[in-house]
């Protein structure tokens, strides 16, 4: 995938997003609200008791809202399963496998590429404006945590679409030709978390709750925009692996 397919694809997925916004934006509202929700309790009340007793609960709600909204996103743009209700289908036989695989995925890359960042921040305490510092270091390591996640993300539509394990090799091997086209991806989806650190920093006040809701938001458009990038990704893998005599 060259570096301007990889730009097309990113606004290919963003396309498919606005098109379908009047129809798919309110049945994403509930568990998207739920994020925010969420991000809120765990962000005013973290050293609060009640979050340590519910740790487990907000963890586990954590990933499986976006592993529910990702199931309901892929199957509608892959299998055109239009939506129908006020909430997206709950199929645990999908949710659940897609969540516990995510998780993996999630910490598995994470040890390898924030363990270097929190080195680095612990070096650069020194320099004042902690909190720009950290920000602007989860804005970097975004990028390679992205490439690494796409490399491996062919297996969560797969997942999501009931087709059984792909197998995380696979997914690597099937996206090896990708390089140039992957990293501009990445770059452009690290965007959302890298417009947080620009925000002015605020001790307190309306501001400082203003500026927290739309950090959140930043980042939970991010994640949405991710999921139909795997979409998407899934999609254009399946239009190449017949070059090959393959199928996915």
């Amino acid at each position: 995938m060259t570096m301007a397919a990889g730009a097309s694809l990113f606004l290919d997925a963003l396309r498919q997003l606005w098109l379908r916004r009047a129809e798919v934006l309110p049945i994403l509202a509930v568990p998207l609200g739920a994020l925010v929700l969420l991000e809120f309790i765990t962000f005013f009340a973290a050293w609060h008791w009640a979050v340590y007793s519910a740790a487990f609960f907000l963890v586990l709600v954590w990933f499986l809202v976006p592993a529910w909204v990702a199931v309901f996103w892929h199957r509608y743009i892959l299998l055109d399963e239009a939506p129908s209700g006020i909430l997206p289908p709950w199929q645990s036989n999908l949710i659940f496998p897609y969540m516990f695989v995510g998780v993996f995925v999630f910490f598995l890359i994470g040890i390898v590429v924030f363990v270097p960042m929190l080195l680095l921040y612990f070096l650069l305490l020194d320099i004042g404006e902690h909190d720009f510092v950290l920000n602007t270091l989860l804005a970097v390591v975004s990028v390679p945590f992205n490439y690494l996640f796409l490399r491996f993300g062919l297996i969560f539509p797969h997942l999501a679409l009931g087709r059984g394990w792909f197998g995380f090799g696979e997914s690597w091997r099937r996206t090896s030709g990708m390089g140039g086209g992957l990293w501009v991806i990445a770059i452009l989806n690290g965007l959302a978390f890298f417009l947080p650190a620009l925000l002015p920093s605020i001790e307190a006040g309306a501001g400082y709750i203003l500026i927290t809701l739309i950090s959140t938001l930043m980042i939970v458009i991010g994640t949405l925009i991710g999921i139909s990038i795997l979409t998407r990704l899934y999609d254009y893998a399946g239009q190449m692996a017949p070059e090959h005599g393959e199928t996915i």
